[in-house]
Protein backbone atom coordinates (compact mmCIF):
# COMPACT_ATOMS: atom_id res chain seq x y z
CA UNK A 1 0.00 0.00 0.00
CA UNK A 2 3.00 2.24 0.82
CA UNK A 3 4.58 1.66 -2.37
CA UNK A 4 1.58 2.79 -4.02
CA UNK A 5 1.15 5.89 -2.83
CA UNK A 6 4.93 6.68 -3.54
CA UNK A 7 4.31 5.61 -7.08
CA UNK A 8 1.55 7.99 -7.29
CA UNK A 9 3.00 10.85 -5.74
CA UNK A 10 5.93 10.74 -7.49
CA UNK A 11 4.29 10.25 -10.70
CA UNK A 12 2.54 13.27 -9.96
CA UNK A 13 5.26 14.76 -9.43
CA UNK A 14 6.39 13.94 -13.34
CA UNK A 15 3.82 15.03 -14.70
CA UNK A 16 3.47 18.39 -12.75
CA UNK A 17 7.26 18.99 -13.88
CA UNK A 18 6.59 18.26 -17.60
CA UNK A 19 3.93 20.20 -17.62
CA UNK A 20 5.23 23.19 -16.18
CA UNK A 21 8.35 22.58 -18.53
CA UNK A 22 6.01 22.27 -21.57
CA UNK A 23 5.87 26.27 -21.40
CA UNK A 24 8.63 27.90 -23.69
CA UNK A 25 11.19 29.39 -20.98
CA UNK A 26 11.49 33.51 -20.91
CA UNK A 27 12.02 35.97 -18.13
CA UNK A 28 10.80 39.18 -17.71
CA UNK A 29 13.51 41.78 -18.15
CA UNK A 30 13.10 45.83 -17.16
CA UNK A 31 15.38 47.89 -18.73
CA UNK A 32 16.51 51.66 -17.89
CA UNK A 33 16.93 54.32 -20.34
CA UNK A 34 20.15 55.98 -19.06
CA UNK A 35 21.49 58.80 -20.76
CA UNK A 36 25.33 60.59 -19.85
CA UNK A 37 25.37 64.07 -20.55
CA UNK A 38 28.42 66.22 -21.36
CA UNK A 39 28.56 69.61 -19.01
CA UNK A 40 30.62 72.42 -20.58
CA UNK A 41 30.05 75.79 -18.47
CA UNK A 42 31.30 78.55 -16.14
CA UNK A 43 30.19 80.99 -13.23
CA UNK A 44 31.47 84.79 -13.24
CA UNK A 45 33.99 85.87 -10.93
CA UNK A 46 37.44 87.22 -11.49
CA UNK A 47 38.70 84.15 -13.12
CA UNK A 48 35.78 82.51 -14.78
CA UNK A 49 36.52 79.26 -14.09
CA UNK A 50 34.89 76.46 -16.07
CA UNK A 51 32.75 73.38 -15.05
CA UNK A 52 33.15 70.58 -16.85
CA UNK A 53 32.75 67.09 -16.58
CA UNK A 54 29.31 64.05 -16.90
CA UNK A 55 26.31 64.01 -15.36
CA UNK A 56 24.42 60.07 -15.49
CA UNK A 57 20.54 60.18 -15.62
CA UNK A 58 17.90 57.56 -15.66
CA UNK A 59 15.78 58.63 -18.17
CA UNK A 60 13.50 55.96 -16.79
CA UNK A 61 12.99 56.63 -12.96
CA UNK A 62 13.95 60.75 -13.67
CA UNK A 63 16.83 60.61 -11.54
CA UNK A 64 20.42 61.41 -11.79
CA UNK A 65 22.52 58.42 -11.04
CA UNK A 66 26.30 59.75 -10.97
CA UNK A 67 28.23 62.74 -11.06
CA UNK A 68 31.64 63.60 -11.88
CA UNK A 69 31.96 67.56 -12.47
CA UNK A 70 35.26 69.50 -12.33
CA UNK A 71 34.88 73.19 -11.43
CA UNK A 72 39.16 73.34 -11.61
CA UNK A 73 41.70 73.52 -8.74
CA UNK A 74 41.28 75.90 -5.73
CA UNK A 75 44.43 77.53 -6.77
CA UNK A 76 42.51 78.35 -9.88
CA UNK A 77 39.43 79.42 -8.38
CA UNK A 78 37.29 76.66 -8.58
CA UNK A 79 36.48 74.20 -5.76
CA UNK A 80 37.30 70.97 -6.64
CA UNK A 81 35.63 67.39 -8.16
CA UNK A 82 32.09 67.12 -7.40
CA UNK A 83 31.10 63.26 -7.16
CA UNK A 84 28.70 62.36 -4.65
CA UNK A 85 25.37 63.41 -4.90
CA UNK A 86 23.64 64.64 -1.61
CA UNK A 87 19.83 65.47 -2.71
CA UNK A 88 18.22 66.19 -5.79
CA UNK A 89 14.54 67.02 -6.70
CA UNK A 90 12.25 69.52 -8.74
CA UNK A 91 13.30 73.06 -8.12
CA UNK A 92 11.45 76.88 -8.87
CA UNK A 93 8.31 78.42 -8.27
CA UNK A 94 6.57 75.62 -10.23
CA UNK A 95 8.78 72.97 -10.49
CA UNK A 96 9.87 73.28 -13.82
CA UNK A 97 13.35 72.90 -12.94
CA UNK A 98 15.99 70.64 -11.32
CA UNK A 99 18.34 71.05 -8.97
CA UNK A 100 21.11 68.35 -8.01
CA UNK A 101 23.30 68.86 -5.04
CA UNK A 102 27.03 67.74 -5.11
CA UNK A 103 29.59 67.57 -2.69
CA UNK A 104 33.21 67.25 -2.80
CA UNK A 105 33.76 65.73 0.47
CA UNK A 106 35.78 69.28 1.90
CA UNK A 107 32.34 71.06 3.18
CA UNK A 108 31.28 72.77 0.05
CA UNK A 109 27.82 71.36 -2.00
CA UNK A 110 27.75 72.99 -5.58
CA UNK A 111 23.71 73.31 -6.28
CA UNK A 112 23.18 72.64 -10.09
CA UNK A 113 20.49 73.90 -10.96
CA UNK A 114 18.86 72.63 -14.82
CA UNK A 115 16.52 74.13 -16.81
CA UNK A 116 14.33 72.30 -17.74
CA UNK A 117 13.18 69.58 -16.08
CA UNK A 118 11.36 68.00 -19.41
CA UNK A 119 14.09 68.57 -21.42
CA UNK A 120 16.69 67.16 -19.35
CA UNK A 121 14.82 63.51 -18.78
CA UNK A 122 13.80 63.60 -22.34
CA UNK A 123 17.02 63.54 -23.29
CA UNK A 124 17.35 67.13 -24.74
CA UNK A 125 19.84 69.34 -24.29
CA UNK A 126 19.74 71.19 -21.18
CA UNK A 127 20.68 74.74 -19.50
CA UNK A 128 22.77 75.37 -16.62
CA UNK A 129 20.52 77.97 -14.42
CA UNK A 130 22.10 81.28 -13.41
CA UNK A 131 21.08 80.31 -9.64
CA UNK A 132 23.00 77.55 -8.89
CA UNK A 133 25.65 78.11 -6.53
CA UNK A 134 28.15 76.82 -4.05
CA UNK A 135 27.25 76.41 -0.23
CA UNK A 136 30.25 76.49 2.12
CA UNK A 137 29.41 74.18 5.36
CA UNK A 138 30.64 76.05 7.90
CA UNK A 139 29.70 75.55 12.02
CA UNK A 140 26.89 77.87 12.43
CA UNK A 141 25.45 77.90 9.54
CA UNK A 142 25.44 77.14 5.20
CA UNK A 143 27.33 80.24 3.72
CA UNK A 144 26.72 80.65 0.08
CA UNK A 145 29.28 82.08 -2.14
CA UNK A 146 28.46 85.74 -2.84
CA UNK A 147 31.45 86.22 -5.30
CA UNK A 148 30.50 83.43 -7.94
CA UNK A 149 28.28 85.74 -9.67
CA UNK A 150 26.12 83.59 -12.51
CA UNK A 151 26.39 80.59 -13.61
CA UNK A 152 26.20 79.80 -17.88
CA UNK A 153 26.71 77.10 -20.06
CA UNK A 154 24.35 73.82 -21.32
CA UNK A 155 24.29 70.34 -20.63
CA UNK A 156 24.24 68.08 -24.05
CA UNK A 157 23.98 64.69 -24.69
CA UNK A 158 26.66 62.33 -24.90
CA UNK A 159 26.68 59.81 -27.98
CA UNK A 160 28.68 57.57 -26.81
CA UNK A 161 27.61 57.09 -22.95
CA UNK A 162 23.59 56.61 -23.82
CA UNK A 163 21.84 53.82 -23.78
CA UNK A 164 19.77 51.10 -22.27
CA UNK A 165 20.67 49.44 -18.93
CA UNK A 166 18.90 46.02 -18.22
CA UNK A 167 18.47 44.95 -14.93
CA UNK A 168 18.50 41.29 -13.75
CA UNK A 169 15.54 39.37 -14.77
CA UNK A 170 12.79 37.95 -13.09
CA UNK A 171 12.33 33.95 -13.23
CA UNK A 172 8.64 33.35 -14.32
CA UNK A 173 6.68 31.55 -11.89
CA UNK A 174 7.40 28.04 -14.03
CA UNK A 175 10.92 28.53 -13.17
CA UNK A 176 10.29 28.62 -9.51
CA UNK A 177 7.69 25.82 -9.52
CA UNK A 178 10.20 23.68 -11.20
CA UNK A 179 12.73 24.37 -8.72
CA UNK A 180 10.87 23.76 -6.03
CA UNK A 181 9.71 20.82 -7.13
CA UNK A 182 13.90 19.33 -7.75
CA UNK A 183 14.08 20.42 -4.87
CA UNK A 184 11.18 18.56 -2.88
CA UNK A 185 12.34 15.57 -5.18
CA UNK A 186 16.08 15.50 -3.80
CA UNK A 187 14.69 15.63 -0.12
CA UNK A 188 12.38 12.49 -1.05
CA UNK A 189 15.24 10.94 -2.49
CA UNK A 190 17.70 11.42 0.57
CA UNK A 191 14.51 10.39 2.66
CA UNK A 192 14.40 7.39 1.16
CA UNK A 193 17.68 6.33 1.09
CA UNK A 194 17.94 7.47 4.79
CA UNK A 195 15.07 4.78 5.65
CA UNK A 196 16.72 1.96 3.93
CA UNK A 197 20.03 2.06 5.81
CA UNK A 198 17.91 1.75 8.81
CA UNK A 199 16.05 -1.58 7.29
CA UNK A 200 19.35 -2.97 6.61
Amino acid sequence: MARVRVARATSAMLVAALSFGARPASAVVVADKIDTYTINGSYTNSIDPSITGTLTVDLTTHSVTGANINTGSFLSGGFGTFTVIADQGAFGRRGQDYIVDLTNGAGITFGLVLDTRSSLFSGETAAIDPSSDFVFDTFFAPIPCFTCGDFKGSISLETLGSGAGVAGAVPEPSTWAMMILGFLGVGFLAYRRKSRLRLA
